[in-house]
């Protein structure tokens, strides 16, 4: 992917999380829309069990590059990118967000 089209990207859709695997396949997830966020932490606090499948879901409502089932396909080859794009989309929508007392 080219900055020029990571950029074009960004004008759609805001700020953005770029992840690159080392056979250089690329995903690009934008700030989670429509309740997803909600949607993830109910799931998660209500079954520890599924905190996976939360977490896969929640990066597949957010990835704007490549298709759905490409980045689905990317996320099985390496797993654990699936943690590490979902704590991107929580970042996106906030989570970084540094809370100080006045």
């Amino acid at each position: 992917m080219t900055d020029a089209e990571i950029a074009e990207l960004r004008e759609q859709h805001g700020p953005l999380c770029c992840a690159r695997t080392v056979d250089e396949r690329d995903i690009v997830i934008a700030k989670p829309k429509g309740g997803a966020m909600r949607k993830f932490t109910d799931k998660v606090t209500s079954d520890k069990g599924s905190k996976f499948s939360a977490a896969e879901e929640l990066v597949l409502s957010c990835v704007v590059y490549p298709d759905r089932d490409q980045a689905r396909s990317i996320m099985r080859d390496y797993e654990a990118l699936v943690l590490k794009l979902s704590e991107a989309a929580q970042d996106l929508a906030g989570s970084d967000i540094e809370i100080t007392k006045s």
